[in-house]
């Protein structure tokens, strides 16, 4: 019976660096691995471990899994994400549909089993130090979190005519990785929609509400989405 292990968690926070993340920490480990998303994932696959990908809570696999990962990120750079990537409307009703959606289909069902919750803001500033809590929850403690650094980096050199289901990426799959930016695709009457259907989750969860973030901050090599 291989190990399940499963990334969860909100779309567009970063899910996909850390799926692969996880997956190579078990290729370097030296075990035969095997990753997908949860609607296309065959559990009869030969492998040590399984890599499930899932975003709306699914209780058949979370009551199996031997370790759950769940992602987050500033629900605003979220939402503006998602309005690049065209999974939401860049509108008032899909905006707070998207909002809405994120917090109770994709975060809060999941928190209470999440082994390891990971800020996207963690894994843009320090991805070495993000892997090595992975390998600590994955007890694998001969893993070079480097090394699983620079294999997940490699893979934005992948040319891709489509979504790939190995690694989970898209072409173009990085619309915009700065920490802050929701400013330059979302106005600011949609910001308000988002602080207005989110203001607790935010302030709960460390992110100013009302203030503009630093469009500064980038994020460097990146393969977050």
């Amino acid at each position: 019976m291989p190990k399940l292990i499963l990334c969860a968690g909100m779309r567009r926070s970063g899910s996909t660096w850390l799926y692969n993340a996880i997956r190579y920490c078990y290729l370097n480990a030296g075990y035969r691995t095997y990753g997908d998303y949860a609607k296309e994932y065959d559990a009869s696959v030969p492998a040590d471990v399984h890599v499930v990908k899932v975003h709306p809570f699914n209780r058949n696999l979370c009551g199996q899994a031997d370790h759950v990962f769940t992602t987050i990120r500033d629900l605003r750079d979220a939402v503006a994400s998602m309005v690049r990537f065209k999974l939401a409307h860049n509108t008032p009703t899909g905006i707070a549909r998207a909002v809405r959606d994120l917090i109770a289909r994709e975060y809060e069902q999941w928190a209470p089993y999440s082994d390891l919750e990971i800020r996207y803001e963690e894994m843009v500033q320090d991805r070495p130090g993000t892997i090595a809590k992975v390998l600590r929850i994955l007890e694998l403690p001969d893993v070079d979190p480097l090394e699983v650094l620079r294999d997940v980096e490699k893979l934005t050199r992948m040319a891709l005519p489509a979504r790939d289901r190995a690694t989970q990426l898209w072409p173009r799959h990085l619309t915009d990785g700065r920490l802050g930016s929701y400013g330059d695709t979302l106005s600011p009457q949609l910001v308000a929609i988002v602080e207005r259907e989110a203001g607790d989750w935010l302030a709960e969860h460390g992110y100013n509400v009302g203030v503009m973030q630093n469009e500064n901050c980038i994020m460097q090599n990146a393969n977050c989405r």
